[in-house]
């Protein structure tokens, strides 16, 4: 199974830092709520065009962080948008909501060993 975090990505942009570490898990779990929230609503609304801006912008932020999984979840929820075949989308959409439930997880545990 592959990892659903690198988490040496956020350590090389702290730079050891792990009060930097903590706020920008932070920020990024709450980006990630309020872009899975838009995507359910833009998946439900069948409008593609937000559908693949938000994937694009969730799919960097999480590369940005090391969030290797929700990254290819976004990668190929833009990827469907952009086809406009939206067929596969909602099963997509559960993935993508399974992985950032394992992600928060991995990156709650990561916090709780840095105190």
């Amino acid at each position: 199974m592959t990892a659903v975090v690198d988490i040496s990505r956020i350590q090389e942009t702290s730079d050891g830092d792990h009060e930097f570490e903590v706020e920008l898990i932070e920020m990024y779990i709450e980006d990630v709520q309020l872009h899975v929230d838009t995507l359910t609503t833009a998946l439900a609304e069948s409008d593609t065009a937000e559908i693949k801006t938000v994937s694009h912008t969730l799919k960097g932020s999480s590369a940005n962080i090391g969030a290797t999984g929700m990254q290819n979840c976004a990668l190929e929820m833009e990827l469907v948008a952009s086809d406009g075949d939206m067929s596969k989308a909602k099963d997509l959409m559960e993935k993508l909501k399974a992985t950032f439930v394992e992600t928060q997880a991995f990156y709650n545990d990561y916090m709780r060993s840095l105190e």
